[in-house]
Order: structure tokens, then C-alpha cells, then sequence
């Protein structure tokens, strides 16, 4: 009979293989990450489910096993698709989820952000280069400045004056 937790994984899981050039440090982290978000798996973040063992090519590589975000990246989204379903408002909210919990993503980029649903919720992916920071405002500032160099790379509306073009 299989384990409890064995029974309720999802039929589409990533397995992250810890790389041979990534410092133990890192791989660490990101399963931190993935425990302090623990209240927003499933909805801001995918379900983690812990660090396995996998046998591959005659070796053992460690790996996270997290649960596959079924939608679409925003790298598939159009500026005028952004403006239509309010991403930019959608991704500042679910950055400032992270800040609370004192996480700075630290790679923002329009393919680990992924739209699910029939709601067009967000749901952030990829935190290897994730930080836990010593306060909810250091986290903040920083998950700022990172989405304003997403926002600049993906829209033409000015950050500071909602609805103006930029020059």
C-alpha cells in the first residue's frame, strides 16, 4: 500500500533535479521558499510536495518535487491581452503576497509567471535564485524594482502615470 501522501500527488509533477553546478546553498533555499509559501501552494505558487532522491544514468540526484501550473505564461500574452485582463494590477498584488512573507523572487520575468483558470489567477513558478529576506519591506522594495524592469520590458504604458505612453 502506498504512503498517504503518495495517493494525493497530482497527475502532472516537475521533478528539479538539483544541477551539478548549483551550490548546495541554493537548492536549500528554494525548498525553504517553497515551505514559508506553504499557506499559497495551489494558488499563488504550485503545490510542493519535498525533496526526493531519483535514480538516473547510474546515479542518485536530489530533486524538488513540485506540481505542474496548468496555463499560460505571460511570454504568451500580447500588450493589449496584459491591459484586457488587469495583469499588471494581478502581478503587483501576488508580488506583494511574497513581500509579506519576506521572499524576494529574484528572477521576475514573464515566462515564470503563468495564468491558470477561468479566473485569470496568477501563479508564480521558479525560485532558484530566490532570497528569504530579514524584513517584509526589504522584500517589498525589491520585488518593486524587478517588476518595474518586467513591466518596462513588456509594456509600453508608463509606470508612474496610469494610462500615459512612455517617450
Amino acid at each position: 500500500m502506498l504512503p498517504k501522501w503518495r495517493m494525493c500527488l497530482p497527475r502532472k509533477l516537475i521533478i528539479k533535479t538539483q544541477s551539478s553546478e548549483c551550490h548546495e546553498n541554493i537548492f536549500e533555499i528554494e525548498g525553504e521558499v517553497y515551505k514559508r509559501l506553504s499557506r499559497h501552494q495551489g494558488r499563488l505558487v504550485p503545490r510542493y510536495f519535498g525533496v526526493g532522491d531519483f535514480h538516473y544514468g547510474g546515479e542518485t540526484v536530489r530533486a524538488h518535487i513540485i506540481e505542474q501550473v496548468i496555463g499560460t505564461p505571460l511570454t504568451e500574452y500580447t500588450e493589449a491581452m496584459w491591459i484586457n485582463f488587469d495583469i499588471k494590477e494581478k502581478i503587483s498584488q501576488a508580488y506583494k503576497q511574497l513581500s509579506q512573507e519576506c521572499i524576494i523572487h529574484g528572477d521576475i520575468e514573464a515566462r515564470h509567471i503563468f495564468v491558470t483558470g477561468s479566473k485569470k489567477r496568477l501563479e508564480l513558478i521558479d525560485f532558484d535564485l530566490a532570497e528569504i529576506s530579514s524584513s517584509k519591506e526589504n522584500a517589498e522594495m525589491q520585488n518593486e524594482i524587478d517588476m518595474k524592469v518586467l513591466f518596462r520590458n513588456h509594456l509600453s504604458i508608463s509606470l508612474s502615470k496610469p494610462g500615459s505612453r512612455r517617450t
